[in-house]
């Protein structure tokens, strides 16, 4: 190996999960002169040196460190600078003292490193006795680093910081199909009405012929509704894409990853990819976030792995305006294959969103109609049957979907009252299936082996869209291509966990923070991978969600591990490859809503 020496005076982090971008570079390439606050008094109390510096130290199991350039959180420096914060910082700034009150490192091998022959993460890493020399500087595999050097396996990454790039954008075609809302209840006479109203059933036949810009613009008069224009316009400035010529795509036949909130992240996708997923998609965002600027919440959720060849976002809200704004965004500056409508969440029903979409149709009219309005990709949606359990609703919203714009439905086979608890309704799923025809209907709901998706298919759905039975075992996608059940051993299990390990802290960073990260990954998913029942254990074939795990496990220890419930094994699993917790590590958790028998998971849950 090639190994040289760093060419910067300091360790430094990247805040980019670029490993070939160098955050003393700019965007073209050179030197990142980051604004410096203006005033800084003498003896100001340090909430208000943070505050102008627009730097917040993030909150770290380890010894703080003291930032270099203002304007990135993640980078370090150990120069001997002179501190924006002077006497009142309370990082440390002396390297010694660094190195003595570091935290042990975890391995000798670092997966950024061996795979892009440089570590972002510097002298803060984790496992950096990997890359660093002897005098605590970073090393550099050349040859390694020259193939990756500006590359990254990982697209839609440039918003993260960038919470400026919505208040800037300019949402015209959002406008103009918001306005004809307005303009549309002004022709009735309804006093009073913004684009964020329950509309009353007559507002959304007009929409049809309202929502097209030359429409509008003749039913405006003399009021002046177009966007301001700069420059000669052109066809694509005044023409819409007819539905023939929006990007199509081919769900049918397709193993399609449930939108997992908590579990969906980006390793966890790439684990399900290399299984054979075929379709994934994003955890689900918030329209109402995303709208207002909060982009550290919902940036995460826009990454997509290379591997990912077609993934969509999913999106949830219950005002139009934000959900037509956050359509538009996407489209405009998101690499997606497709936007996912969330009409079937039983946790967001009390927000107005999720399922409680099925209960105002006109809203969920105005919502569909204007995403694909303003999207030049498809729009899909995902429900439930119904909320209460003496109804079903999807049948009745079926057939106006895809005359709204949908592309397809995914139908949850359960009523949002019965959340996880009853088995899915797959006969109710069939009846839909053939109500939706021409458009494709996905089926969900208890697939959990290859026997399942034949059965599901004998309904008439076009595919089928796995969650839960992803979560305890993911290499179900495989067991449906290849049509068998695989009897995985514990050590296979293990490896994969592994393999999960080097995803999460390649994503997530080396340092402290990203080990904590997958550790929370980790420790979260085991949940589910816990229920894994091996074949050779089952009284009967196929294997379903409610087969309860036999009393007692004998003879392999690593089997007994993989498959405890307690939460102290849990972490004793991710200790063999992220180390020993903090002292005060806390994990408490999340998942509550399942087809067990909720009774027994309360006793074993707390059994430490």
């Amino acid at each position: 190996m090639k190994a040289s020496q760093s060419t910067s005076t300091g360790a430094k982090v990247s805040s980019s999960l670029d490993p070939g971008k160098d955050p003393s570079e700019g965007k073209d390439g050179g030197p990142n002169n980051a604004e410096t606050p203006k005033s800084l008094e003498p003896g100001a109390p340090p909430t208000k040196l943070l505050k102008l510096s627009s730097a917040k130290p993030e909150a770290s199991k380890g010894p703080a460190v003291c930032l270099k350039n203002v304007k990135q959180k993640n980078v370090v420096c150990f120069t001997g600078e002179k501190c924006l914060f002077g006497a009142m910082c309370p990082w440390q700034h002396d390297l010694e003292k660094y190195i003595a009150t570091k935290l042990p490192d975890i391995g000798d091998c670092c997966i950024l490193f061996s795979l892009f022959g440089k570590c972002r993460f510097g002298i803060t890493c984790r496992f950096g006795g990997a890359h660093l020399g002897s005098n605590f500087q970073n090393l550099v595999n050349d040859e390694l680093w020259a193939v990756h050097k500006g590359k990254s396996a990982v697209k839609n990454q440039h918003l993260d910081k960038a919470a400026a790039a919505l208040k800037e954008f300019p949402f015209h075609k959002s406008s103009v199909y918001l306005q004809c809302i307005v303009k549309a209840a002004s022709m009735l006479g309804i006093p009073n009405v913004d684009s964020k109203c329950h509309l009353p059933p007559v507002i959304p036949s007009l929409m049809p012929s309202l929502a097209h810009p030359k429409s509008l613009a003749s039913r405006a008069g003399s009021e002046n509704l177009a966007q301001k224009t700069v420059g000669v316009l052109t066809d694509e400035d005044l023409i819409r894409l007819r539905p023939c010529e929006k990007k199509k795509l081919d769900f049918r036949g397709k193993l399609y990853l449930s939108p997992l909130a908590k579990w969906g992240n980006l390793p966890f996708r790439r684990i399900c990819k290399r299984f054979g997923a075929d379709i994934t998609c994003s955890e689900v965002i918030s329209s109402q976030d995303l709208c207002q600027g909060d982009l550290e919440k919902c940036a995460e959720f826009f990454h997509r792995h290379e591997s990912e060849d077609f993934f969509g976002i999913q999106v949830e809200g219950s005002a139009p305006e934000h959900m037509v704004k956050c359509a538009e965004f996407l489209n405009e500056r998101i690499q997606v294959d497709f936007v996912d409508i969330n009409a079937e969440g039983p946790v967001l029903f009390e927000k107005g969103s999720g399922s409680a979409l099925m209960m105002h149709p006109n809203t969920f009219e105005n919502i569909v109609r204007g995403m694909d309005y303003v999207s030049n990709v498809p729009i899909t949606v995902k429900l439930r049957s119904g909320i209460s359990l003496d109804e079903n609703l999807a049948h009745t919203l079926i057939p106006d979907l895809h005359r709204w714009g949908a592309a397809m439905v995914t139908l949850h086979g359960r009523v949002k009252e019965s959340t996880f608890r009853s088995p899915a309704d797959w006969n109710y799923i069939s009846h839909c299936a053939q109500i939706a025809k021409p458009m494709p209907l996905f089926g969900c709901g208890d697939i959990f082996s290859f026997e399942d998706v034949l059965k599901a298919k004998q309904t008439g759905v076009s595919g089928v869209m796995i969650g839960r039975g992803a979560l305890v075992k993911p290499w179900i996608f495989t067991e449906i291509k290849e049509m068998r059940h695989w009897d995985i051993s514990a050590q296979e299990r293990l490896d994969m966990l592994k393999e999960f390990t080097d995803y999460g802290l390649e994503y997530w960073g080396t340092d402290t923070n990203g080990v904590e990260k997958t550790r929370a990954a980790l420790v979260q998913w085991l949940q589910f991978l816990s229920r894994y029942i091996p074949v050779a254990l089952l009284e009967h074939q196929p294997p379903k969600f409610g087969n309860k795990p036999p009393n007692s496990l004998s003879g392999d220890y690593l089997e007994v591990l993989m498959s405890s419930r307690k939460t102290k094994d849990m972490v004793k699993i991710s200790e063999m490859f992220l180390g020993p917790v903090s002292s005060d590590f806390n994990f408490s958790w999340i998942q509550y809503m399942n087809s067990y028998e909720l009774q027994q998971d309360r006793r074993q849950m707390y059994m430490l």
